[in-house]
């Protein structure tokens, strides 16, 4: 029930939230990890992060670190690794920013690859509300970027997501 209504609080940020700013990543990264680590009971994650944007970018910044906090919390529940492996990328695109999050879990069948970012999908071994894809492309379509998704069964996903440089 916790994780519920956390989800919906979360989807009303969303809707709610309209403070643009120029981002810092390293505040962003900071702020998302830190929050992640301490719903996770401080699981030990190995983390790289390789930032070549040298733009900067105008955005909500928390919706930002929901995002993230969102794809990590997946790639931290859906690992059998001892320790979960994430590398998170950033670099300039055309026209916008380009934000890859990689990690070594299950990965996901090539039949559910279309409906993950649907409202409450989630598969038979899921113990998740089936919520939080579906916040990071609400987030993601409110910053009106675009997300896809390429993974390989027990090598892991990449998320890519791209945010355009004018978004307000």
């Amino acid at each position: 029930m916790d994780h519920s209504l956390t989800s919906l609080i979360k989807y009303l940020t969303i809707k709610n939230s309209n403070n643009f700013s120029i981002i810092s990543w390293d505040k962003i990264l900071k702020n998302s990890i830190d929050n992640i680590r301490r719903r996770l009971n401080d699981t030990e994650v190995n983390l790289e992060v390789e930032n070549t944007s040298t733009r900067p970018l105008i955005c909500i910044p928390i919706l930002l670190e929901l995002l993230l906090e969102e794809l990590f919390t997946n790639s931290i529940q859906f690992n059998i690794n001892s320790i979960p492996s994430i590398k998170i990328k950033i670099s300039d695109h055309a026209h916008g920013l380009l934000l890859e999050v990689e990690d070594n879990g299950i990965g996901i069948r090539e039949e559910h690859i279309e409906k993950i970012f649907e409202m409450f999908f989630k598969t038979d071994q899921s113990k998740s509300n089936g919520l939080g894809l579906y916040i990071v492309k609400k987030i993601v379509e409110k910053l009106n970027g675009s997300i896809r998704v390429e993974s390989k069964r027990n090598e892991g996903s990449i998320f890519k997501i791209f945010i355009p440089l004018t978004n307000q």
